[in-house]
């Protein structure tokens, strides 16, 4: 490897993940999931790829807010995680009938334009009939959906997605409070604008324990339900554990006294908005 430095890898769920090295010793974090999609009746096999090192959103349930550390990664950099996760054919025992490489790790493709469009454009020229999944927490950057358009028109496959959460806007600002974000009409607008009777769009909805909806998302988005791949709502309200914050952190294979700093804080942060912490008291 020419720009990255493999330094372990682990087994997730259905799947593994790969903590790499850049050439400024920070980390980068990409995956390998196998899935068996019952509903389109496929396997499917997602490569998640970061987009930077760190993050500068600053999602407040995100284990990369409180890193001291960030930078968008290099076209180059993005290409060689994709391209060593493919390569390691981790699922060649099963029949694939779809291949993704998902923009979803560490980064918003919105901040991160150039890298984004770049990777894609040159893993097309090196692996065929490749899905792109580019997904967003709706920093508000409309360039990012412009490029990407120029990209589609190459016939190059991309689908866009959207970490919603919630349907109140107000609720939006306070999860991700760091940057101008994107309302749910603006969305919209969005959505509207990338349609082209084939290119849908993906809309994820997690909701935290005190941000549950207070209007179906159905409602929400009534007048785009042709134009949307699938609206994702998870009707088990999620609640943050310390476990899952520390296994993110584990990752990143940082001391163990840094480990139990950030972790402290990232509580701190998170119960000043009320979220319910499933875990062990003492980690406070």
């Amino acid at each position: 490897m020419k720009y990255l430095r493999l330094v372990e890898k682990k087994e997730i769920r259905k799947g593994f993940g790969y903590v790499f090295r850049t050439f400024d010793g920070r980390p980068v974090l990409s995956t390998s999931n196998f899935l068996e999609d019952s509903f389109e009746k496929q396997n499917k096999w997602k490569i998640g790829v970061s987009l930077s090192t760190g993050c500068d959103v600053g999602c407040i349930y995100c284990f990369t807010r409180n890193l001291d550390f960030y930078r968008p990664l290099s076209v180059e950099e993005i290409v060689e995680q994709a391209s060593f996760v493919y390569d390691q054919n981790n699922f060649s025992d099963k029949q694939i009938d779809e291949v993704k490489i998902e923009m979803k790790e560490m980064g918003d493709p919105a901040l991160n334009v150039d890298g984004v469009c770049g990777a894609i454009r040159i893993l097309n020229d090196k692996f065929l009939n490749l899905l792109y999944v580019v997904s967003s927490s709706g920093v508000k950057n409309y360039s990012l959906f412009e490029e990407l358009k120029k990209v589609r028109d190459e016939d190059i496959e991309i689908r866009l997605q959207f970490s919603c959460h919630t349907t109140d806007n107000e609720q939006r600002r306070i999860l991700s409070p760091r940057l101008d974000m994107f309302s749910l009409e603006e969305i919209s607008e969005v959505v509207e604008n990338w349609y082209d009777e084939n290119q849908k769009v993906t809309l994820n909805f997690v909701p935290f324990k005190k941000f549950e909806d207070h209007y179906l998302v159905r409602e929400a988005f009534y007048k785009l339900k042709e134009k949307c791949q699938e609206v994702i709502y998870y009707r088990r309200v999620m609640e943050l554990s310390v476990k899952d914050i520390k296994k993110k952190m584990d990752l990143l294979m940082l001391s163990e006294d840094a480990i139990r700093h950030q972790i402290s804080y990232c509580l701190k942060q998170l119960r000043k908005f009320y979220f319910d912490i499933v875990g062990d008291e003492k980690n406070d």
